[in-house]
């Protein structure tokens, strides 16, 4: 079996990215690439939006979040907080960091020994869940998704799960996440790559987003 607790730097695993560390064992690397398989098959946003490059800096994410589920909670989760405050003003809201952290646990896991890790990795995501239903309630986010798929069903550049990224900028700005709405919509809601039906639709969304943190609420409107 081999050291775990061994890293490499970045660019071995992305030519593009620094010199910070990233796990080296092979089985955790492994279980990194099956959870970003899985999450790019859930959300076709990243690879339509960020491409190979993107897809490239999944690889060396992934592999310093790894190293995370074995630190210290507090400091782990400042990293991620950091992390997650860059990816938003990237156009990824935090639901997605949310749902790899979920999926790494998953997949790392099935790595024998690797409990600890999995379940620190599991913690964090747990920790963004909570930050993110803290701003909009979790109907809010299923009524939402769902509206704006009925408003979108036919069109030809819709684009699936559309409607939770939209949400959860939204919630990600109430709690002080600057830049991850405009972000966000200045690619999904823009009339020259999707349709000017969609892009109403996207904004529309987002409008909704915002009145259900009033004490209004959206069932009353």
């Amino acid at each position: 079996m081999s050291d775990r607790s061994q890293t490499q730097p970045a660019v071995a695993v992305n030519p593009e990215a620094g010199e910070h560390r990233v796990v080296a064992d092979p089985e955790l690397l492994a279980a990194c690439e099956r959870a970003i398989e899985v999450t790019y098959e859930r959300h076709p946003y990243y690879a339509a939006r960020y491409s190979e490059r993107g897809r490239r800096f999944s690889s060396s994410d992934s592999g310093w979040l790894a190293r995370l589920g074995t630190a210290d909670p507090d400091h782990a989760w400042g990293q991620v907080s950091w992390l997650a405050q860059v990816l938003a003003a990237r156009g990824m809201p935090t639901v997605l960091l949310e749902e790899h952290l979920a999926l790494l646990a998953e997949q790392i896991r099935s790595v024998e020994g690797e409990q600890a890790r999995a379940d620190g990795l599991a913690g964090l995501s747990r920790r963004l869940r909570r930050a993110r239903l803290g701003a909009l309630d979790h109907d809010t986010f299923v009524e939402l998704e769902r509206d704006l798929e009925v408003r979108t069903a036919g069109e030809s550049t819709q684009l699936p799960r559309a409607g939770l990224l939209v949400v959860s900028a939204v919630a990600d700005e109430l709690r002080g996440l600057e830049g991850v709405e405009s972000s966000l919509l200045q690619w999904l809601a823009d009339p020259e790559v999707f349709s000017p039906t969609w892009a109403r639709a996207v904004r529309t969304t987002a409008d909704r987003a915002r009145a259900a943190a009033s004490p209004v609420g959206v069932g009353q409107r």
